[in-house]
């Protein structure tokens, strides 16, 4: 069972680590519109979506802060190790990661403010 637990706690710097030799071979020039593009859909539109949705489901207090801010994170590090499994354009993939995670700071800020 220890193996197991190794293993399983080797996963997350194994995919911070292939997310930084994909962020390292990247050319996001060529890709800035569509970076930014999925970036602005991914940390404010579906915050948009988020705040209705809420009010349909009802949801008040933190169940909704806690709705519309799980909506509003930026895209995860396992999209781009599934983008480099299957070769789905991993170097545009890492770029909306990496712009995701960067721009998010200020939205959730934001968001956070505006939730309060």
């Amino acid at each position: 069972m220890k193996s197991v637990d190794l293993a399983g706690g080797a996963a997350v710097p194994v995919m911070l680590v292939i997310l930084g030799i994909e962020l390292a071979h990247a050319k996001m020039e060529s890709d800035r519109t569509v970076i930014g593009l999925a970036t602005f859909a991914k940390l404010v539109l579906t915050a948009l979506v988020a705040f209705p949705l809420a009010a349909i489901m009802q949801l008040q207090g933190v169940a909704r802060a806690v709705c519309i801010i799980e909506a509003s994170m930026p895209t995860a590090v396992m999209a781009s190790i599934v983008a480099v499994e299957f070769d789905a354009r991993p170097k545009l993939v890492t770029g909306i990661v990496f712009a995701s995670t960067v721009f998010s700071v200020i939205t959730l800020t934001v968001l956070l403010g505006i939730l309060q």
